[in-house]
């Protein structure tokens, strides 16, 4: 499975960002694999359409979030993902908050 997300750095132990689409980075997670890249925001300033649309190209099925506007909110459930907002704490804790739910 695929999970996205938004990161204030470049590790995975990096804090959540506190907003999704104006994220610096996205942290994209295989739990299959084990791993993860990191995915530079280039929409970080604007807060354009292009964060949520890079994300669902990444093959994401769950996004782990603190806070989400409502395009991002729609476009993601549209697409089939699900998303958990209210994460706080660093991308790897969130991981492991939430490892129940990730299949």
């Amino acid at each position: 499975m695929i999970i996205a997300i938004p990161s204030e750095g470049e590790d995975i132990n990096s804090p959540i960002s506190k907003v999704f689409a104006r994220a610096p980075y996205f942290i994209i997670y295989d739990s299959e694999a084990n791993t993860y890249r990191v995915v530079h925001n280039p929409e970080e300033a604007i807060a354009g359409p292009g964060a949520t649309e890079r994300v669902i190209a990444e093959g994401t099925v769950m996004v782990i979030a603190n806070k989400m506007g409502r395009y991002s909110l729609k476009a993601l459930r549209d697409n089939g993902i699900e998303v958990i907002t209210g994460a706080r704490g660093t991308c790897w804790g969130a991981i492991e908050k939430y490892r129940s739910r990730i299949k």
